[in-house]
């Protein structure tokens, strides 16, 4: 740990790191030997650091089917919104008959009720994949190679940091967040 004129304040010593089997989920642990006191933070012991990163090729993935399940959400509205046209529409004059007559009929009860269901459960399948992407701001500002992935990937910010009490207790202390190591410049504004 350095303080704020880059002198060593007290060791750190590195510790194991992982990477899950999705080549997602990122995990390391640092040793402090010596206790650290840093404003109402007392760290003792071993801190595990977990986080995410993703490749280019998982973030394209996410983003295809992201925008699959929103054409999907298209197409479900565009059956129903036919069916109101059918339904609801303005009545057209008829020169063989010389009268107004009423739009054709639009679908069946059942099959409007089933229409909706399906704009429902496209709409939730939607947001669901959504929620699941990283949104840009939470990605790190540039991609870099990381070791068991294959491709640069992006890290994404805000990160837990935990510190171990005990044998299986872990308390949440901050967030870390990461950029990668490349030969390109960079720009934080």
């Amino acid at each position: 740990f350095t303080g704020p004129n880059g002198e060593v304040v007290k060791s750190v010593q590195k510790g194991k790191w992982s990477l899950a089997a999705n080549e997602r989920e990122l995990s390391f642990t640092l040793e402090f030997p010596e206790q650290l006191v840093r404003r109402d933070v007392t760290l003792d012991g071993t801190v595990r650091l977990e986080g995410l990163v993703y490749s280019i090729q998982d973030l394209k993935t996410m983003n295809n089917d992201f925008y699959a399940a929103r054409n999907d959400k298209w197409d479900a509205g565009e059956v129903l919104n036919d069916d109101d046209k059918r339904t609801n529409g303005p009545k057209k004059w008829n020169s063989n008959t010389n009268e107004w007559e009423r739009p054709l009929e639009g679908d069946s009860l059942l099959t409007r009720l089933g229409n909706r269901v399906g704009l429902f459960l496209a709409e939730r399948r939607e947001q669901q994949i959504n929620e699941d992407r990283p949104k840009l701001k939470d990605l790190s500002l540039d991609c870099g190679p990381f070791p068991g992935v294959k491709g640069d990937v992006y890290f994404r910010q805000g990160g837990k940091v935990l510190l171990k009490r005990g044998f299986f207790q872990e308390s949440v202390i901050g967030t870390w967040s990461a950029e990668a190591i490349n030969d390109r410049p960079l720009s934080y504004y």
